[in-house]
Formats: C-alpha cells, sequence, structure tokens
C-alpha cells in the first residue's frame, strides 16, 4: 500500500475533494473561504511518474478518466463525499510516514501510482475552471501547501538547488584562510569566520 506524509497525502486529498465538490472556492488574505465566491471546475490535471491523468468532471456524479496510454472510464463518485471527510479525518491524526487504508480503493479507482507530482513539476494539479462572471474558462495551475503537519516551505530544496553569493570586503589571504576550514560544521562556521573578519555576503542570482 503507498505510504507517504501529511504534505504528500494533502495532495492526494486535495485531488479527490475538488473532484467531490466540482467547484474551487475563493478565500480571504487569512484563507478564510468565501463560498459567494467559487468556480465550477472543468477537468483537473494531475501528472505522476507514469504520465499525465486527466479528470473530466461530468453532469451527475460521474468523471470521465484519460489514462496517460490513452485509456478512457466513465468512474463513478457518488460516494466520494464521505470518504474524502474519511481520508481527511485519518490523516489529520497521524503521524510520520502511513497508509491510509480508506484510500486504496480510491487509487484503484482513479488509476493513482503516486502520492504526489514530483519535485521536478511546479504544479501540483492544473484545474480548467470556468469564470462565470467573464463567461470564459481559464486553466490554472496550483502547488498544494499542506498546514496538517509541519508548515510549508515555498522551495522544495535538493542538492540541484544553487544560490550564487558574493563575499565581499575581504582579502585573498583572508578568503584562502577561511576556505580552510574543514570542521564538522564547516559552512556555519565558515560564515561566522566571515563575520568575524569584517566580510559582506551579497546575494547574486538563483542558479537551479
Amino acid at each position: 500500500m503507498i505510504k507517504g506524509n501529511k504534505g504528500e497525502w494533502s495532495e492526494f486529498y486535495v485531488l479527490i475533494k475538488l473532484i467531490a465538490d466540482k467547484r474551487l472556492v475563493g478565500a480571504d488574505d487569512d484563507l478564510k473561504k468565501i463560498e459567494s465566491i467559487f468556480f465550477p471546475i472543468l477537468k483537473i490535471v494531475r501528472e505522476d511518474s507514469t504520465g499525465k491523468y486527466e479528470y473530466e468532471l461530468l453532469a451527475g456524479e460521474k468523471i470521465k478518466l484519460l489514462c496517460p496510454n490513452g485509456q478512457k472510464f466513465i468512474v463513478n463518485v457518488s460516494d466520494l463525499k464521505s470518504k474524502v471527510a474519511q481520508i481527511f479525518g485519518f490523516v489529520k491524526k497521524s503521524h510520520k510516514t502511513f497508509s491510509v487504508p480508506a484510500a486504496k480503493e480510491l487509487f484503484r479507482r482513479f488509476r493513482i501510482k503516486s502520492l504526489n507530482a514530483g519535485n521536478s513539476r511546479k504544479e501540483d494539479l492544473v484545474l480548467k475552471i470556468h469564470d462565470h462572471t467573464i463567461n470564459r474558462n481559464h486553466e490554472v495551475g496550483f502547488s498544494i501547501k499542506s498546514k496538517l503537519g509541519s508548515p510549508a516551505t515555498l522551495l522544495n530544496a535538493s542538492t540541484a538547488t544553487n544560490f550564487t553569493f558574493k563575499i565581499n570586503r575581504l582579502n585573498d589571504n583572508q578568503v584562502e584562510k577561511i576556505n580552510r576550514i574543514s570542521t564538522k560544521a564547516k559552512i556555519r562556521d565558515r560564515l561566522s569566520a566571515i563575520g568575524a573578519a569584517g566580510g559582506v555576503i551579497e546575494f547574486k542570482k538563483v542558479d537551479s
């Protein structure tokens, strides 16, 4: 059975919650829902390691699922709202890495192979919504940040994440001496040494 942390399970929860509700509700600056502001959802696009899955929301309690291999399925979602509430409660009370028994059947039903889209994508979900104020459809991407567990980060850092800084006000001898610091916490100690020597660190750019 698939396992994940609260953040990863939150991505799955948002997918099934949106399918069940069939609308995207607006919110204020404090993330309080504004029920009078909403956008009907026409389609949800989700990608994982196996490819792109499209969930087209149909009239009634059915959706059309298009899989990466071209297969199409009509999926009944009449029981989804009760399962959404059950899964939310389980995720909220769980800790560390865990599986959700109630989700097993939904993985099969929605052809889900993994919990999240992976760090290589900017959006976790892409929604095609209808804006009734201007009578137009839009596609909008969302990166899902969960408040159920640890505070969310705006940056998913990895070994490929690089920032370039310039160190000013140090001469070559000082730089060479600081670079020779090889303690267990050498990064922290080198930064401390830069400050102690009167150096100023200037941000230059994001490399990746």
